[in-house]
């Protein structure tokens, strides 16, 4: 039995040697250089590139409400929102994405949204049940008044200006432009802001200026204000305010307003005469500076001198706060600016909108005036004819 068993053993121990000697030789490099072959990374895709759900709500940009039974396309997509307004896509990529919007119950949108993976987006669609008026909102935004019948890219203020009030009265038959102006002038300005922007600007930055007037130019003024001057001499024209807009084509987004400049009648005695308050007439003046158009179908303060009678309507806060919740360049009917578009066709430059009493004015009250150049007239001499509205 011992014989046996040293025999077993001995076998085990040939039988594992000849196994090692096997697996030394299988481990030595079958091709010159095999050895130093490194692992081949893995590629990863960018975070945005990779495919990922999409869900979002569709709501009523005036009533705030959700929109059931609309059409929503992505690309080449398209689904239904259902009863509470939600919608989904699968395997979405890319973070820069246009939607179309439509249905019965809404004007047609185009609405372009930067997104991350994952997350829940809004949308919003003008409804057409909602007091929403396209004919008053087309001429008060995009210039499809009778006289002017356009139908230009929103055009507005992408960040908030500061306002100045101008106290040189060289131009006007007062020594000074008195404490109570002042102080009616930041009062509205106060009140407007809000309600001419939909809250997109809550507060206004008001400071005190003299600008010299021997070289009235829009160099005088720094970027990103609206400054409000006094020129008596506009009587002599029939006029009792006119409104300068300047965009700028340096900086992003190219064409949005940058500079404003306001002159109006300081003399009291052409507001009594043709029954306009100053402030009246500010209100109007400001509308111009923020962006907005004159309007014929609805009752507004941007209807023409002497017809509305206010410093706004409630179709203005309406119509006003819809053109500062869309983007610069925002098309009829309601089309945001595509991805990466860097110009928009007919963006005007520097425009001029001229306001003139609603009666003829039986004095003219100019006094020293006619020494004096009127600045107002200066800065009509840098704007093109076809620039200028009345």
């Amino acid at each position: 039995m011992k014989r046996a068993a040293d025999t077993y053993l001995m076998l085990c121990c040939i039988i594992l040697t000849c196994l090692n000697i096997q697996s030394c030789h299988d481990s030595s490099p079958t091709s010159p250089g095999a050895s130093d072959t490194k692992p081949v990374p893995t590629a990863t895709l960018p975070p945005n590139s990779a495919a990922h759900q999409l869900q979002g709500i569709v709501s009523g940009t005036v009533t705030h409400r959700a929109l059931p039974n609309i059409q929503v396309t992505l690309g080449s997509r398209s689904t239904v929102t259902d009863a509470e307004g939600k919608f989904t896509f699968s395997g979405v990529t890319g973070n820069n994405l246009v939607f179309q919007m439509s249905g019965e119950s809404i004007y047609p949108r185009v609405a372009t949204l930067s997104t991350s993976a994952n997350e829940r987006i809004e949308l919003d669609a003008i409804e057409k049940d909602s007091g929403f008026h396209l004919g008053f909102y087309r001429e008060l935004a995009r210039g499809n008044h009778p006289t002017e019948q356009h139908l230009y890219p929103l055009q507005r203020w992408v960040s908030p200006p500061t306002f100045y009030i101008d106290t040189n009265p060289k131009a006007t038959n007062e020594e000074e432009i008195s404490k109570d102006t002042i102080e009616q002038i930041k009062q509205l300005l106060i009140k407007i802001t809000p309600i001419f922007t939909g809250d997109v600007f809550e507060a206004a930055d008001i400071q005190l200026q003299y600008f010299n007037s021997d070289g009235y130019d829009f160099s005088l003024i720094p970027d990103q204000t609206i400054v409000i001057s006094f020129d008596d001499s506009l009587v002599e024209k029939g006029a009792m305010g006119v409104t300068f807009t300047e965009p700028s084509f340096q900086t992003k987004p190219s064409g949005a307003l940058s500079k404003a400049w306001i002159f109006v009648l300081n003399d009291n005695a052409p507001y009594q005469e043709v029954g306009i308050s100053k402030i009246e007439l500010l209100a109007h003046e400001m509308g111009h500076a923020f962006g907005f158009r004159h309007t014929s179908q609805l009752p507004s303060v941007m209807t023409k001198i002497g017809v509305f009678g206010g410093t706004y309507s409630n179709n203005d806060r309406l119509h006003m706060s819809i053109v500062y919740h869309r983007p610069f360049g925002n098309q009829d009917i309601d089309a945001d600016p595509q991805p990466n578009q860097k110009s928009f066709e007919e963006i005007l430059g520097r425009q001029a909108f001229i306001d003139f009493a609603p009666t003829p004015f039986s004095l003219k009250r100019t006094n020293h005036l006619a020494q004096n150049s009127s600045p107002a007239a200066h800065l009509f001499s840098t704007v093109p004819s076809q620039n200028i509205f009345e």
